[in-house]
């Protein structure tokens, strides 16, 4: 089995910092138990280093930004980078508080080989703006151990022509790794640096039953799971059936500009998981964590999709039309209504139907972004004769059976009036707000004989101000109405 270890040395404090562009970088600590835990980059060119304590740190520079450590938000973070790892192995394993376990060894093949994989590791993590320490070895302990006293350097024990792992080289190079690496408690550490040891090959020269006597059991099992001369049992994370992703901002953002640039970073992630689950969704869903309570924001799609620029673009347009509720803390993004990618045969000229689908869809998307869903309707035929019963309306979407053509061989008017209006009849002719000329007709409409009968003759009339309509005269009362207007 081949291992590599992810450790993100910064991850208590980029679950805070990821979401900003570089140029924005402010110098940010995480203190805990008053003292510097963790800093970035402009921080530590101000000379303010990790173990440091608050006050010395603020002695240092002024108005520094200062954040609680918070290991909930990191241990969340930290199981949603897993579940992104998901896609290069079913063999992902987290390791508290920041480290991620992945057996690379079956797919390998797959990605062509292993500098493809760290290749394609590096680049996403940098895009979700993470850093990461890459660590390999045949074992997940020493992977962990090789993450950081050799981070990103396999190439001395690795094979890359056959893809295979020199254990020989790999032991040499543990050998040389100082003691105070090893994943042991901090007690059992200085022991041995009392015995006058300094490496760990020079702990693996001892006899087994002396390191028994002093260390116990538990240490043993520890060494024998490092050199890989027992098993040692993962357990491995299980695919989401939806996908959550959250970030937390180091300043409140009170501009729903500044939303923008972490939204399109987890509009990504999320591109990116849909890709790789082979998903596309209908629906998905903000939450702005305020200050005091929250503010969702709802993305619905005309149709299933899976790319990142359509979503961005209608969250945009959504976010324009909403005031910020107050000061924002936090972003989460939700979907949990996913539907099969149905990957369809290219064609090498495609048809104008088809480009037409997609161009009405998207701009029923738009129009329903900024006017509201329920402003956009279509329109389904119904296997009635009367025009006010013949079409009932739909969510753009819906394709229900049973769906009649609208074709008819007589005039049919863009826009039916809610309900037929009456209009006067005089010696003159037809008045309704004006003169009324009729042109074309009649197209006779006799329905519902068994319930209430209806018998009407229809004809297109000319309106003194140049607007067409749709009229109609109903034979049993003798009245004239007003149903319909053209384009």
């Amino acid at each position: 089995m081949l291992w590599l270890c992810l450790h993100f040395p910064q991850l208590p404090l980029e679950i805070f910092t990821r979401h900003q562009p570089e140029t924005d970088g402010k110098p940010c600590l995480l203190i805990d138990k008053n003292r510097v835990s963790h800093c970035n980059k402009q921080a530590i060119a101000a000379g303010i280093n990790p173990g440091m304590s608050v006050n010395t740190a603020n002695a240092v520079m002024d108005n520094l930004h200062s954040l609680p450590r918070s290991t909930d938000k990191e241990a969340k973070a930290l199981e949603q980078l897993a579940h992104w790892a998901y896609r290069f192995t079913p063999a992902v394993s987290i390791e508290s508080p920041c480290d991620l376990l992945l057996e690379v060894g079956s797919v390998l093949k797959l990605f062509q080989g292993l500098d493809s994989v760290l290749d394609e590791v590096k680049k996403e993590l940098a895009e979700l703006g993470y850093s990461v320490q890459t660590g390999l070895a045949h074992t997940p302990k020493a992977a962990w151990l090789m993450a950081r006293a050799r981070p990103n350097d396999h190439q001395a024990y690795f094979d890359d022509q056959r893809q295979t792992l020199n254990k020989q080289s790999l032991k040499q190079v543990l050998n040389e790794i100082p003691l105070a690496l090893l994943h042991c408690p901090a007690t059992q550490i200085e022991q041995m640096e009392q015995l006058g040891l300094s490496l760990i090959g020079e702990l693996m020269d001892l006899p087994v039953d002396a390191l028994g006597k002093r260390f116990g059991k538990g240490f043993l099992r520890y060494l024998a799971e490092l050199r890989g001369e027992i098993a040692d049992p993962r357990t491995f994370i299980r695919p989401q059936q939806h996908f959550e992703r959250e970030i937390y901002f180091a300043d409140a953002v009170d501009n729903s500009q500044q939303l923008l640039f972490p939204m399109h970073r987890m509009l990504e992630e999320f591109s990116q998981f849909l890709h790789s689950h082979q998903l596309e969704c209908t629906n998905l869903s903000w939450r702005l964590h305020l200050h005091q309570g929250q503010q969702d924001i709802a993305i619905n799609l005309s149709q299933p999709r899976h790319d990142e620029s359509t979503f961005f673009q209608l969250t945009r347009t959504s976010l324009e039309n909403q005031k910020l509720q107050g000061k924002v803390e936090g972003l989460s993004l939700h979907c949990d209504s996913f539907v099969r990618f149905e990957q369809k045969t290219a064609q090498l000229f495609e048809s104008l139907e088809v480009s037409r689908s997609g161009k009405i869809h998207s701009l029923i998307d738009k129009l329903g972004t900024r006017l509201g869903n329920k402003t956009i309707t279509s329109l389904l035929s119904r296997d009635e004769h009367l025009p006010e019963e013949a079409s009932e309306p739909q969510p753009p979407a819906t394709e229900q059976p049973g769906q009649l053509p609208l074709n008819f061989n007589a005039p049919r008017p863009a826009w039916l009036l809610k309900h037929p209006v009456s209009i006067s009849q005089t010696q003159r002719g037809l008045y309704w707000h004006g003169k009324m000329t009729l042109t074309q007709g009649p197209e006779r409409i006799e329905s519902h004989w068994r319930k209430k009968p209806a018998e009407r003759d229809y004809f297109v009339a000319k309106h003194e101000n140049g607007a067409m309509y749709w009229v109609f005269h109903d034979r049993l009362n003798d009245n004239w109405f007003a149903q319909g207007v053209f384009s």
